[in-house]
C-alpha cells in the first residue's frame, strides 16, 4: 500500500515537474508580443538615429556651402549677386532662385531652380575639385528637367550640385529673391500659379538679359489646391535673416514647404499665412 502511495506522489511530482517546464499558449503569446514590443521600439530608435545623424551631416554639408560664401563676400566686399552668366551663352545670366522656372515645361511636373549649382559655378567656376573637404557622396550632376526639356535654352544646364544624405538637392536663397512671391496669370487674375518677372525682383536689368524671366516662389499659401506637381510648394517660402543669404535641405520627405523637418544652419524668418 505504502509503495503504491509512493508510486503516485511520484508520478504526480513528474507531471508537476514537466507542467512546470513548459509554457502555456497564453504565456507563449505574452512573450511573443514582448519581442514584438521591444522590435518596434529597437526600430523607431534605431530610424530616429539615423535621421538625426542624417541631419547633422546636412549641417556640416551646409557649413562648407557657408564658408565658400563668406570667402566670396570677402573677397569682393558684397554679397554674391543673384545671377550668373549661363554656361552656353555668357550675355544671358541665369537667376539664382530657390524657387521654380515658369518659362521651361517639364512633363515630369518639375521645374526647380538648382540654386546651390548655380552658386558654385558663381564662386567655384563650377569646378568641384574646390570643394576639396566635401565628400564626393554629396557632390553630383543634376538637372531637374526631363531628357525633351532639359536642352530648352530656357532651362537651367545640368551641372554639380551639392546634395543631402537623402539624395535631394540642397538649397540657396538669396536675398533677392525670398519670401514668397507668384503673380497672378494676366489671363486668369484669380489664378496665382504663373510666377513673376525676374526684372522686378532685381532692379535695373532688362528681360532679354536672362535665359529665363518668369519665376515662382511659391505656391504653399495660396487658395489654388495642390492637386498635381505643377501646383505643389515651390520652397520653404523662407525670408533671409539680417538681409543674408541661407541654405538649406528639404529634408526626408524631400518636400521644402513641409518645414517641420528641414534643415538649416541659420533658421530663416516666415511670413505669416493670409
Amino acid at each position: 500500500m505504502r509503495a503504491q502511495v509512493s508510486d503516485r506522489r511520484a508520478h504526480a511530482g513528474r507531471a508537476g515537474a514537466a507542467k512546470g517546464a513548459g509554457f502555456t499558449l497564453v504565456e507563449l503569446l505574452i512573450v511573443i508580443g514582448v519581442i514584438v514590443l521591444l522590435m518596434a521600439i529597437a526600430a523607431t530608435v534605431g530610424a530616429s538615429v539615423l535621421s538625426g545623424g542624417k541631419a547633422d551631416s546636412t549641417r556640416n554639408v551646409i557649413r562648407m556651402l557657408e564658408g565658400l560664401l563668406n570667402d566670396a563676400t570677402q573677397q569682393t566686399g558684397s554679397l554674391p549677386d543673384p545671377a550668373v552668366a549661363d554656361p552656353r551663352d555668357p550675355t544671358k545670366l541665369l537667376p539664382i532662385a530657390d524657387a521654380r522656372n515658369m518659362d521651361a515645361p517639364n512633363s515630369s511636373g518639375s521645374q526647380m531652380i538648382n540654386s546651390v549649382g548655380l552658386f558654385l559655378r558663381q564662386t567655384t567656376g563650377g569646378d568641384p575639385s574646390k570643394l576639396k573637404s566635401l565628400d564626393s557622396k554629396f557632390l553630383k550632376l543634376f538637372t531637374p528637367y526631363d531628357a525633351t526639356n532639359a536642352a530648352r535654352a530656357e532651362a537651367v544646364p545640368e551641372m554639380n550640385t551639392v546634395v543631402d544624405p537623402w539624395g535631394n538637392p540642397v538649397r540657396f536663397v538669396h536675398p533677392n529673391f525670398s519670401g514668397t512671391f507668384y503673380g497672378p496669370d494676366a489671363l486668369n487674375p484669380s489664378d496665382p500659379r504663373t510666377g513673376v518677372s525676374v526684372t522686378e525682383l532685381i532692379r535695373g536689368t532688362q528681360a532679354s538679359a536672362y535665359a529665363f524671366e518668369i519665376i515662382r516662389r511659391n505656391n504653399q499659401n495660396t487658395a489654388v489646391p495642390a492637386a498635381t506637381d505643377a501646383d505643389k510648394a515651390d520652397s520653404d517660402g523662407g525670408i533671409c535673416p539680417g538681409g543674408q543669404p541661407y541654405f538649406y535641405s528639404a529634408g526626408k520627405d524631400g518636400d521644402p514647404s513641409t518645414t517641420d523637418d528641414n534643415v538649416y544652419t541659420v533658421e530663416p524668418k516666415f511670413a505669416k499665412p493670409n
